[in-house]
């Protein structure tokens, strides 16, 4: 009995580390863009060590993803491209003229302030809790 459950624990510290020794812990949070909820904005947590998470937000604001326990810093940005060829996944930059393209006339719109892209300087952050759990309400604006 006693050697499955030393099997047991080491496979759940192995099952919730990146693969590299380092146990992440299952979170959740939900971010707000002026006081309310943003579906498919991209959240990136950067940890005090540099690791980096992230993961997109569902239709009521709610993220998930697995990060190591301790301080993050945030970073949070949604954009939406309109008017760009069908199925480019770089609608604002040029085509190749040498390939008889013309330039794209996406237009990209930010509805997060840009501040909030960089979790290194959107002054957000957030505790990963020992085992996981809510990390609660992140808050952006769109000014």
């Amino acid at each position: 009995m006693r050697q499955f459950t030393v099997l047991a624990l080491f496979l759940l510290i192995v099952g919730c580390s990146g693969g590299d020794g380092v146990v992440k812990y299952d979170i959740t949070g939900t971010i707000t863009l002026d006081g309310k909820p943003v579906d498919g904005a991209a959240v990136v947590l950067q940890t005090q060590a540099g690791a980096i998470e992230s993961a997109m937000t569902d239709s009521s604001g709610k993220f998930k993803m697995s990060a190591k326990a301790g301080l993050a810093q945030v970073g949070v940005a949604k954009t939406t491209y309109t008017g760009g060829p069908e199925g480019s996944a770089n609608f604002d930059s040029p085509a190749r003229p040498e390939e008889g393209g013309a330039p794209s006339k996406a237009k990209v719109t930010y509805h997060v302030a840009e501040k909030y892209n960089s979790p290194e300087k959107s002054g957000l952050s957030v505790t990963v809790p020992e085992g996981g759990g809510d990390v609660g309400e992140i808050k952006v604006t769109s000014k």
